[in-house]
């Protein structure tokens, strides 16, 4: 079990940014190497589900995105887990190498925003950058080979006006526990609960629409920093109803209820990543 996780970057005054635990390099296993971040990567910007092998299966396993790097993580499932990532997988890896998808479109490959799945398609993504989107599949085998399934390359971020309520970009997706035709959408300070329309169609009906601070107000909508807007939102392996949710160099963990009202409450405060020298 993890003991303390660093995550970090380049602080004023030197340093590299790295994700381990405290009191081992890498994972749970301090006979693995030293995991590093790049340079000056202070934030997890978005976050994708790795399709699990076998339909059903609980995932654990995530791709993290930070500006135009990503890697390849298992997230911490345990009660008392303390910190969101359990073991480094892959390490910090140019966009580039998604060369058939993400790291093929201008813009994707600085950089992207969010990921939502495509209901009823396992192995479907859209995924979000600034203004635009496309949509993509990742194989569970053959070493996740991408494809693109948009048409065309890239789509307007306007297909999904209805849905959205206007967003002109989105900060973070989180998966409505129980439902695989709804999710939580964030921008800025602001979030809609959306009904996919399903069947890989583009858009859905909103639910939901107003400030983080007004319908999250049993956890990240009164805590500073998480009010304003988040970053990205992973369901803890095994609980559903459970999240960890980031937003700049902090993260928490949260739990929803389900009720009428999907209330909320916090299982862990906000926690600093930590630098290696802490």
């Amino acid at each position: 079990m993890l003991t303390a996780l660093s995550f970090a970057g380049v602080a004023a005054g030197g340093g590299t940014w790295a994700l381990w635990p405290k009191e081992a390099r890498s994972g749970a296993d301090s006979s693995k190497p030293a995991f590093e971040l790049p340079s000056g990567k202070m934030r997890i910007d978005a976050v994708m589900p790795v399709p699990p092998a076998k339909p059903h299966q609980v995932v654990s396993d995530y791709w993290l995105f930070t500006e135009d790097r990503y890697l390849r993580v298992r997230i911490s499932s345990t009660a008392d887990a303390k910190y969101p990532v359990y073991e480094v997988l892959k390490p910090p890896t140019k966009l580039s190498e998604w060369g058939k998808t993400i790291g093929a479109v201008k813009g994707f490959q600085e950089g992207i925003d969010a990921v939502l799945h495509v209901p009823e398609e396992p192995n479907q993504y859209w995924v979000f950058s600034k203004d635009q989107y496309i949509r993509i599949e990742v194989s569970p085998k053959d070493r996740y080979a991408d494809k693109m399934i948009s048409d065309p390359i890239p789509n307007s971020i306007s297909d999904w006006a209805e849905a959205f309520k206007g967003f002109t970009s989105i900060d973070a997706v989180m998966p409505v526990p129980g439902s695989e035709n709804k999710a939580w959408v964030f921008s800025g300070n602001n979030y809609v609960l959306i009904r996919l329309h399903g069947k890989g169609k583009v858009g859905g009906t909103p639910e939901v629409h107003q400030s983080i601070s007004d319908g999250w107000e049993g956890s990240i909508g009164s805590q500073e920093g998480f009010s304003t807007g988040i970053d990205a939102a992973i369901p803890v392996p095994g609980e559903p109803k459970q999240y960890w949710v980031f937003s700049g160099k902090k993260y928490m963990k949260i739990n929803v209820s389900m009720n009428d009202n999907y209330s909320d409450s916090v299982l862990r405060p906000p926690s600093t990543l930590r630098t290696e020298s802490t």
